[in-house]
């Protein structure tokens, strides 16, 4: 009676689960029954793209191709392919981080067009002041030269009299134009403030939050989050793309599988030796592994995350 009821009772948890985690369920063990290991191409599919990215399928899609490069040109192998049906999931999710880089990208920009203004206009100021600075000595010099005469004659004295006007608008429009030259290094400072404050906003997000990307095995899915240039891209998707070839995080600095991300999109010698070990072994007791071992990762990071931004 003992073993009917635990017998019961296993299968009313196996439908429950089914029930409720059936399609998770089912692309896990696809994705074991089904795993390449480097001999058959993972399907993909270039699913979702949140509008703030403004960002085009076909954008990303080339993206993932230059990501995908930096697996399969080591090992000479199709290891993933563009289907409409693809299994692989991959999206741009937005959140609140990519707001704030492309918000400190247009700062960054504005800051050095406005520098370079700066640097030019004081190039010419230099020039003007020095200019400015002959023609007061000059008229000096010549009303010294008439003061040691006695006087200057009546038409010399108005010739002066005339220089001394136009010298005064010069010197008066020299100055007009150095006070707008402050103002708009005024303008730059409060923006440089500004970027200070969203480099410091980010940062703190990154403390609690520090995922670019994410690569969930249970839905088959890569999520990015947020990145900060074409470059960072390519490197967070190839990353994600190695985990879901099965790879697991190591240690190298500036390494593909490092957890740190980065600017480089070369895989180094610790990554091509980690998908050519990987290929090589065939074993789906290491795909498992490492799906754990991301799993427990993600579970971590998930968990220190406080919604920093809502």
């Amino acid at each position: 009676m003992k073993k009917l009821i635990l017998k019961v009772l296993l299968i009313a948890i196996l439908i429950t689960s089914i029930y409720f985690y059936g399609e998770e369920i089912y692309t896990s063990v696809r994705r074991y029954i089904d795993a390449s290991f480097c001999d058959r191409p993972i399907a993909y599919k270039i699913n979702q793209i949140d509008k703030e990215f403004n960002v085009t399928k076909e954008d990303l899609k080339k993206q993932v191709e230059i990501a995908i490069k930096v697996w399969e040109e080591p090992t000479q192998k199709n290891l993933f392919e563009l289907k409409n049906d693809g299994a692989l999931q991959i999206n741009l999710i937005f959140d609140g981080r990519q707001q704030v880089i492309d918000k400190i990208n247009n700062l960054d920009i504005s800051v050095a067009e406005n520098k370079a203004q700066i640097d030019a206009k004081n190039e010419t100021f230099a020039l003007e002041q020095l200019n400015l600075q002959k023609e007061i000595a000059q008229i000096n010099n010549d009303i010294e030269y008439w003061n040691s005469k006695g006087g200057a004659p009546e038409e010399e004295y108005k010739k002066l009299i005339k220089k001394q006007a136009l010298l005064q608008e010069k010197i008066q429009e020299f100055n007009n134009s150095i006070e707008k030259l402050n103002n708009q290094v005024a303008k730059v400072n409060n923006t440089v403030s500004t970027l200070n404050a969203n480099v410091e906003m980010l940062n703190k997000s990154l403390e609690v939050k520090p995922e670019m990307g994410m690569y969930t095995s249970g839905v088959n899915k890569i999520d990015i989050y947020f990145y900060a240039s074409e470059k960072e891209l390519t490197h967070v998707l190839a990353h994600e793309l190695g985990h879901a070839l099965g790879l697991g995080h190591i240690e190298t600095k500036d390494a593909i599988m490092n957890p740190t991300s980065s600017q480089n999109t070369t895989p180094t010698k610790d990554d091509i030796a980690e998908i050519t070990n990987f290929c090589e072994s065939k074993n789906r007791l290491d795909l498992i592994k490492n799906d754990i071992y991301n799993a427990i990762y993600t579970a971590k990071v998930n968990l220190a995350n406080n919604n920093y931004f809502k």
